[in-house]
């Protein structure tokens, strides 16, 4: 039982990687979520204000306007971050039938409580900045960035709601995800992120969202994004885009449209926002012995790179010697070829 409780504690060391960024990295204005927290004593907020229009064709048409609210805070470990995320909305229902009433509700739509764990994250190297001369090693695919960061998220849907928002069967139910981030390069990511959703209720729906988003400068950045929901009584899909804009490094300002391409069912929704923290992190000042280790890998790691070095030179100073002596065998040919033509001239003139 200790050999397993030590293991345990290895782990959770070996994964606690700094997630604090000088700047905010906020989930807004896109729906997906990183896998990485906020870092250690910093409070996010993130939120909007919407405007969205959902219809069933011979149905009912239904025009909501209200606000998403996201809020995110570190503690304990770099790798652990609790969140809330609830909904206010206010919806106006009507239906094209006079055998159905339509109707107004003001409320809460969505209250979830959770946290994620950053599980394991992926370490990549930035080629550009390495002495390669080598142009075909420096524009080459690094395949390895198709490996992943990995995070997991656990949260309870609390159904505090308003009773028009609830569905027959909601009950307070979990959510959980699995969060991953690949990153292509210093401006292109991708974010990919699967939920299970109301599982334990009758109302149980399974969805997926893929995000990728570009900085077009240190300033402005866009999104692309795609969310499928799969359930019992059907599924939808919906495609979003839009762009964000730091205002500063705890400020950011963004906005988004999001629809789908359904036939008998259209939804378009447009939102605006912004994402602000408060920051209160301080970086762990590591111990003489964190000290000590850091230098030895250091140390190690330069031995290992003057070793491959060394190496490299080896074997390009043995192919420049071979090459060479391929290139003196093809010039004594080349004269031993030229001395049997001359002599062979001699040889004809001499009959003559």
């Amino acid at each position: 039982m200790k050999k397993i409780c030590l293991l345990l504690l290895l782990f959770i060391v070996q994964t606690i990687n700094a997630q604090y960024t000088e700047v905010i990295n906020a989930k807004f204005p896109g729906s997906s979520e990183s896998p990485y927290s906020v870092g250690t004593k910093v409070l996010q907020v993130e939120g909007d204000l919407f405007y969205d229009n959902y219809a069933e064709s011979n149905y009912q048409q239904t025009n909501s306007f209200g606000s998403n609210i996201y809020v995110r805070y570190g503690r304990f470990l770099e790798n652990l971050e609790f969140d809330l995320n609830l909904t206010l909305q206010h919806s106006s229902v009507k239906f094209p039938t006079q055998y159905m009433d339509d109707y107004n509700v003001f409320g809460l739509r969505e209250l979830v409580i959770g946290a994620k764990y950053l599980v394991y994250k992926k370490e990549y190297k930035n080629i550009r900045y390495e002495e390669i001369r080598s142009w075909k090693k420096l524009t080459r695919t690094d395949f390895s960035r198709l490996i992943p960061s990995i995070g997991i998220y656990a949260g309870l849907n609390t159904n505090f709601v308003a009773n028009k928002f609830k569905e027959e069967g909601d009950a307070l139910s979990p959510r959980i995800g699995i969060l991953l981030q690949n990153t292509f390069n210093d401006k292109l990511n991708l974010i990919t992120n699967i939920y299970g959703d109301k599982i334990t209720s009758k109302n149980a729906e399974y969805f997926y969202v893929i995000a990728m988003t570009y900085a077009i400068d240190l300033k402005w950045s866009y999104f692309i994004e795609n969310k499928g929901v799969f359930r019992k009584k059907g599924g939808r899909l919906l495609f979003s885009t839009g762009a964000a804009y730091l205002f500063n490094e705890n400020l950011q300002f963004g906005g988004y449209v999001r629809s789908n391409f359904d036939t008998n069912r259209s939804n378009f929704t447009i939102g605006l926002g912004a994402a602000w923290r408060l920051d209160k992190h301080v970086e762990k000042k590591p111990t003489k012995e964190e000290e000590e280790k850091r230098k030895k890998k250091e140390e190690e790691q330069k031995k290992k790179d003057e070793a491959k070095k060394k190496k490299k030179e080896q074997r390009q100073a043995e192919k420049d010697k071979k090459k060479k002596e391929r290139e003196r065998e093809k010039s004594k040919r080349k004269g031993a070829r030229k001395k049997e033509k001359r002599k062979n001239k001699k040889k004809k003139k001499k009959k003559k």
